[in-house]
């Protein structure tokens, strides 16, 4: 079981989800319908599981809107008036993933990001490749936006600042999709 934090969540993502998906001889077929592409990510997959795995964590689905929560194994413990049962409520969230397809619309997902407690916060969203524009530039252009979303929400309501920010970008080309990994925390925006 893996630290949860970007730096150790980047490795495992090269290491295992590119690999998995890259692998995937239907991998095009899903990328390119959206609701198939985030069925596939979501559910199909074994994305999640090997997310679980690697960090010993349990998920919780469409936790307040968000796409996915990862938690702690262990229920809440020190409330006298919880009633023993299967349900899972666990003391605190370790990373909270939201998935768009479309990068121009992943601000909204930024967005929910910073209403809610984590340690670590991933968004995963795609560009298609256009060799007019610059991959830099965009991407760039997209982790500014990002980061003034996080410090104006800051401004109203400070989170814990060493809360790490992830964000994923996947890159189709002719070989599969490729990533670029960008990450910060309020310490370094």
């Amino acid at each position: 079981m893996e630290k949860v934090n970007a730096e150790n969540f980047k490795t495992f993502w090269k290491e295992n989800i590119t690999h998995l998906i890259n692998s995937d001889k239907n991998f095009l077929d899903k990328y390119l319908n959206n609701k198939s592409w985030t069925d596939y990510f979501l559910k199909e997959g074994d994305i999640i599981n090997l997310i679980k795995k690697e960090f010993g964590l349990r998920e919780r689905p469409e936790e307040y809107k968000i796409d996915m929560v990862f938690a702690p194994k262990k229920n809440l413990s020190e409330i006298s008036t919880l009633v023993s049962s299967g349900e899972f409520f666990p003391p605190c969230d370790s990373i909270i993933l939201e998935h768009e397809n479309n990068i121009k619309d992943c601000w909204r997902e930024m967005s929910k990001l910073t209403h809610y407690k984590a340690r670590l916060k991933v968004l995963v969203c795609y560009k298609d490749y256009n060799e007019s524009i610059s991959k830099e530039d965009i991407t760039n252009e997209y982790l500014e936006d990002f980061k003034s979303i996080v410090r104006e929400s800051n401004t109203h309501y400070s989170e814990n600042p060493e809360t790490e920010y992830l964000m994923i970008i996947g890159q189709r080309n002719k070989k599969g999709l490729h990533w670029r990994f960008d990450s910060f925390t309020l310490i370094n925006i």
